[in-house]
C-alpha cells in the first residue's frame, strides 16, 4: 500500500502542472481545474483536482482515501489515506514544488496530525480519525531522518541518494535544521560529500525541518 500511494504521489507531480492561470479565470476553466478532469484530461489543475484524483485512484485500487478540506493560508484540499489500518495525511499539491525540474518534495507525504497542524487546519463536517503513526512517513520509512544534526550522519544519508535526482533529509527540530543549513549549505560543506554534483541547489522547509538537495538540472 505504501509503495502504491507513493508511486501515485510521484506520478501526479511528474505529470501535472498547477493551473495558476485557470483558478476561476472563466467558468469553463474553473470547472475542469477544480475536478478530476484537470488531472485526467488537461494535465493541469488546482488542489481540488490533485486531491480528488489521488482519492479516486486509491479507491479504485482498493485503498481507503478521504478528500479533506480546510485552511492552509487559503481554502485548500488534500487527502487522508489509510495504510495498514492507519491514517496518514498527504498533500500532493504542496509537494509539487520545484517547477524547474519536476522533482517531487515529500514534506507532506504521509504525515501525522501534529505535522499537518503546523500549516493546515481541517474544516470538515465530521471528526477525522486520529493520524498519529509515523511508520510510513517518507523520511522515516526511508531512513532519511536525523534527530540531531552532525555532518557524518547527514553525509551518510545524502550519499545514499547522490545517484538520484534529489536527496532528502529531515531533522528533529527547526534548530537542528538551522545547524544543518549553516554547516552544509552556507559554508559549502555539502561539496565535501562524495558524488555531489556541480550546480546542486537546496530548499529548506522550516515547518517540517527538511532539506531537499536538487541534483537534476
Amino acid at each position: 500500500p505504501y509503495r502504491i500511494a507513493l508511486a501515485l504521489h510521484d506520478m501526479i507531480i511528474a505529470d501535472i502542472s498547477y493551473a495558476y492561470e485557470s483558478d476561476g479565470k472563466t467558468p469553463e476553466d474553473a470547472e475542469w481545474a477544480h475536478s478530476v478532469m484537470g488531472v485526467f484530461d488537461k494535465q493541469s489543475g488546482v488542489c481540488e483536482s490533485y486531491a480528488k484524483a489521488f482519492q479516486l485512484i486509491m479507491r479504485e485500487l482498493g485503498y481507503d482515501s478521504t478528500y479533506v478540506v480546510g485552511d492552509a493560508g487559503e481554502r485548500h484540499g488534500w487527502n487522508c489515506v489509510y495504510l495498514d489500518g492507519e491514517g496518514y495525511f498527504v498533500d500532493v499539491t504542496w509537494d509539487d514544488g520545484d517547477l524547474k525540474t519536476e522533482v517531487p518534495f515529500y514534506n507532506y507525504a504521509f504525515i501525522t496530525d501534529e505535522m499537518l497542524s503546523r500549516t493546515h487546519k481541517i474544516d470538515m463536517p465530521f471528526k477525522m480519525p486520529a493520524c498519529t503513526e509515523t511508520e510510513y512517513n517518507y523520511f522515516i520509512k526511508n531512513g532519511y531522518y536525523l534527530d540531531k544534526y552532525n555532518f557524518n550522519s547527514a553525509s551518510a544519508i545524502i550519499s545514499k541518494q547522490v545517484n538520484n535526482d534529489a536527496a532528502y533529509i529531515m531533522f528533529g527540530s527547526k534548530y537542528e535544521l538551522s545547524k544543518a543549513v549553516k554547516d552544509l549549505c552556507d559554508s559549502g560543506r555539502i561539496n565535501k560529500i562524495s558524488g555531489i554534483k556541480k550546480g546542486t541547489y537546496f530548499y529548506q522547509n522550516e515547518d517540517h525541518y527538511t532539506l531537499t538537495f536538487i541534483f537534476k538540472s
